[in-house]
């Protein structure tokens, strides 16, 4: 387990007896759309405030355009940073938060895990250190894209799983 997530006490939802033992989210790469749309959009509305720079227009369009580009980066990042996945010594969690007011909860049973392999794709991915974890399942895949160090956190989850499913086959 890393030293950032040794510090996590829990979450709303756990169960008595659960103890966090990973909790990862995706890499910050994966907001790069959110980052370019907005920075576009401030570039877009510093056109009219160069061009003629004492038009009080140009500066009204440059800030209410800014506002917007801000509002649109906010409501990316809130997704990103409430977008966790949680591996327990019960179960791997995932939490997709998009926007402010639309969350999805998923879970699958450690013990149901049956494999976990990790891709890694294009010069992009190898450059920054993401890619793909899928966690094949008997009830269904979990499939976790634009993971930070997906080859580290494929690791851990296959150590946990190895570990804890094995716990819960002999009680």
């Amino acid at each position: 387990m890393s030293k950032q997530h040794k510090a996590h006490k829990g979450f709303p939802g756990q169960h008595d007896h659960e103890e966090v033992l990973l909790v990862f989210r995706h890499h910050l790469m994966s907001m790069r759309k959110e980052i370019f749309v907005s920075l576009f959009i401030v570039v877009v509305a510093l056109f009219p405030a160069v061009v003629w720079p004492g038009n009080t227009l140009a500066l009204q369009f440059l800030v209410v355009l800014s506002i917007l580009a801000m509002a649109y980066f906010v409501w990316g990042w809130v997704g990103w940073y409430y977008s966790v996945y949680i591996a327990t010594n019960e179960r791997i969690i995932e939490v997709r938060q998009r926007g402010f007011f639309d969350r999805r909860v998923s879970e699958f049973g450690i013990d149901k895990v049956q494999n976990i392999n990790y891709h890694i794709k294009g010069l992009q991915a190898v450059l920054f250190r993401y890619g793909t974890i899928e966690v094949r399942t008997y009830v269904g895949d979990l499939i976790m894209r634009g993971i930070h160090n997906p080859v580290n956190i494929q690791q851990q989850l296959v150590k946990i799983v190895q570990e804890y499913a094995r716990i819960e086959v002999k009680n």
